[in-house]
């Protein structure tokens, strides 16, 4: 699986697809305003982002469920990592 974020300012989106292309979906479109800073921990299975317009990082579970927020205080959240249980992030107003 892939997955991407779409920042399409009317319906801002995490989209993912069958590496091939095919059966392309809208995994998350609440919520968000410019999501980016995508980053998937393949042994949690959980997907993290940041997200500009809102000014949160987020991670959800790959099967959709348990989305949370980390923290409502990022300004501009540009890139997102994970490490064991920490959430790294870049900010570019900071």
């Amino acid at each position: 699986m892939m997955y991407w974020t779409d920042w399409y300012r009317n319906a801002p989106a995490i989209e993912t697809s069958n590496m091939d292309g095919t059966e392309r979906e809208v995994f998350v479109d609440t919520g968000l305003g410019l999501p980016n800073g995508l980053t998937l921990d393949i042994q949690s299975q959980q997907i993290c982002w940041g997200d500009a317009g809102v000014r949160k990082i987020e991670c959800i579970r790959t099967d959709g469920i348990g989305r949370r927020v980390i923290t409502e205080d990022a300004q501009y959240p540009f890139d997102v990592s994970l490490y064991g249980n920490d959430v790294y992030y870049s900010d570019w107003s900071v």
